[in-house]
């Protein structure tokens, strides 16, 4: 939901089809927004407002699309990966911020997000495992974030970084 506005309304179909209610709603499948050519996302397609600038999107398939005018028009950001972004995070206090998941398995960073092409740096730490199962950015500090992880070692469930996503400090040990 559109912070400034409670009537603008941003939803998804599995596989990618992402929608959009200018009316709060009330009329469903109002405007199809998912970017042409895309192609198939995940079931749950992660998709993210900047709270910025709120007519900015970014949609992640195995590419990541940026969108300024609320999904009316799309530009691919990145490169085509040989794997589908399961996770994207913004940070709301530095939209230059971003860290995205691919395939529940690595991720990756980057602090121009805000580039037409921006520059992503793979993030080997090892005290990440996967499945990756979510990543946020603090509201309150544009370097913070959390990223957790399932699976079945009790020692890699959560953990921290106070750089941005470059470090991940582990929270439950």
């Amino acid at each position: 939901i559109q912070p400034s506005n409670k009537d603008v309304i941003y939803y998804s179909w599995q596989g990618g089809g992402i929608f959009r209610s200018d009316s709060g709603g009330t009329s469903a499948l109002e405007s199809y927004i998912s970017p042409p050519n895309s192609g198939d996302g995940l079931f749950f397609t992660p998709f993210i407002l900047d709270k910025q600038n709120e007519n900015r999107l970014y949609a992640g398939y195995r590419k990541i699309f940026r969108s300024n005018d609320k999904g009316d028009t799309w530009n691919a950001i990145t490169d085509s990966l040989p794997y589908l972004v399961s996770k994207l995070a913004l940070s709301t206090i530095n939209n230059q911020q971003m860290i995205r998941v691919i395939q529940y398995s690595w991720i990756d960073r980057t602090a121009n997000a805000l580039a037409a092409l921006p520059t992503f740096t793979f993030v080997n730490d090892t005290d990440i495992a996967f499945p990756i199962t979510n990543v946020v950015f603090s509201e309150r500090n544009a370097t913070q974030a959390l990223l957790t992880m399932g699976g079945y070692n009790p020692n890699k469930k959560v953990v921290y970084s106070n750089d941005g996503g470059v470090t991940w400090i582990p929270l439950n040990t």
